[in-house]
């Protein structure tokens, strides 16, 4: 097997636990998870965004949008949060492309 097929093993394996870990602490959170992670044809046809953060399981939607919502997502670890009018929706990093 090529090293460059272990890294990239390593390396999609290490965001989709990342990703799980965050995504746990939102339900745990209490709130209504209603998008994570969306392979990028899931991606394309809801309208996302070039690279959304949602492939790479570094982003999460919410149906809550009050400030409680805010904050726990805050806390789960989203640093950006963003209220896109019928859900929140949270990012862990802001986006370099898009």
């Amino acid at each position: 097997m090529r090293a460059s097929t272990i890294i990239f093993a390593i390396v999609a394996t290490t965001a989709l636990v990342s990703g799980l870990v965050m995504r746990n602490r939102v339900a745990k959170a209490g709130l209504t998870i209603t998008s994570w992670f969306r392979d990028p044809i899931t991606n394309f046809f809801v309208g996302g965004k070039f690279l959304s953060q949602h492939q790479y399981f570094m982003a999460i939607d919410v149906a809550e949008t009050h400030d409680l919502a805010r904050a726990k997502l805050r806390r789960a670890g989203y640093k950006i949060v963003v209220n896109e009018g019928d859900h929140l929706h949270g990012q862990r990093f802001k986006a370099i492309i898009g």
